[in-house]
């Protein structure tokens, strides 16, 4: 799922049930168990992680800051969107690694 850098202003989909983890596979996910790492150019002002749902909006709420252009991460519990989906935000530049700890499901 790796790919260029993520440039300022820009929203990127990951489908985490094509990730490489097996647990991720199943099609009943509710929601997932990330850690989400930056590393950014220099400063961040924010990423924001949702459910990619079609209609969805944007929340206006931080998941991370990296305001001194550090490396940072955070855990993030994300709902599953359309087919198991993720939106991925950021204010700058910056180099995202997604780290998936768990998963939600429903039988």
């Amino acid at each position: 799922m790796g790919g260029p850098e993520m440039e300022a202003g820009e929203t990127r989909t990951f489908q985490i049930t094509q990730s490489a983890c097996a647990a991720t596979a199943a099609t009943n996910n509710q929601a997932y168990a990330l850690n989400i790492t930056v590393v950014p150019d220099g400063p961040l002002g924010f990423l924001t992680v949702w459910n990619a749902t079609a209609g969805w909006p944007k929340p206006n709420v931080s998941t991370l800051n990296a305001w001194e252009g550090q490396v940072v991460a955070n855990g993030a519990i994300v709902p599953a969107g359309d087919n198991g989906a993720i939106n991925v935000y950021v204010t700058n530049r910056t180099h995202v690694i997604i780290d998936i700890s768990g998963y939600f499901t429903s039988y």
